[in-house]
């Protein structure tokens, strides 16, 4: 596959380079690797990599933002968008899973991911840890519990 995306990307010239030899080598001079690489995957869009490495036989995909998650036309279509009410920043999208058991989705108490400490008490108590433990840790600051909200 070098091989391929060195001739894919006009740059011939890196398959007998010896600092992009093999996967160590090229891992080894990471930083002029990907400098030369981000320079001509730059000339293209994503979209036109995609489609030019996926015609060669190289495995590709593109990277999506999440803008371009939630615009993507085919979570739409399959409805696997839904909002939910995160604490801190209001409604948020969120997407559900593609996955169907029986022919139905797999739906329903789907939350908003937690803020940082959060569910600590939950958690701690659901291993076995007594209050008393927990206030300790808290005191000493072993462990933070979020109060936003409450």
């Amino acid at each position: 596959m070098w091989l391929k995306l060195c001739d894919l990307i006009g740059s011939p010239e890196l398959k007998s380079d010896p600092r992009f030899q093999d996967n160590a080598s090229r891992h080894e001079n990471q930083s002029v690797f990907k400098s030369l690489i981000d320079h001509r995957l730059s000339m293209r869009t994503r979209e036109q990599w995609t489609a030019i490495f996926v015609d060669a036989g190289i495995p590709a995909g593109p990277i999506n933002s999440m803008s371009d998650v939630f615009a993507d036309p085919q979570l739409a279509h399959l409805a696997l968008i839904t909002q939910v009410e995160h604490i801190e920043l209001g409604q948020i999208d969120q997407v559900l899973t593609p996955i169907h058991s029986n022919g139905m989705p797999l739906v329903g108490g789907r939350k908003a991911p937690p803020t940082l400490g959060q569910h600590t008490r939950e958690l701690l108590t659901e291993a076995g840890l007594s209050v008393d433990k927990i206030n300790h840790l808290m005191k000493e600051k072993v462990v933070f519990e979020n109060s936003f909200g409450k």
